[in-house]
């Protein structure tokens, strides 16, 4: 009986160590995609007009575009231009 539960329990902590690593790879490969995407825009708002560029790179674009997509009211508009200084 011993060997029974001994053995379901190295089958289930097997298991569940290999779910572990597969999420641990899958969430590595996701945060090397996305530093690899945002290099990549900091490389490409060098070619932007030097005004754009330092937006981009500051992530006021990326506001700017949400701020408009959404239309908020005039109090949250000042309070993100306050934000970002």
């Amino acid at each position: 009986m011993i060997t029974v539960v001994g053995t379901a329990f190295a089958i289930m902590l097997a298991f569940i160590i290999f779910v572990a690593f597969q999420t641990y790879t899958g969430a590595k490969t996701a945060a090397d995609e996305e530093a690899t995407t945002t290099l990549e825009m900091f490389r490409t708002a060098g070619l932007f007009p030097a005004e754009e560029r330092d937006a981009v790179r500051a992530g006021r674009h990326v506001l700017g575009v949400a701020r408009h997509a959404r239309r908020p009211d005039e109090s949250t508009r000042r309070a993100v231009d306050q934000s970002l200084g």
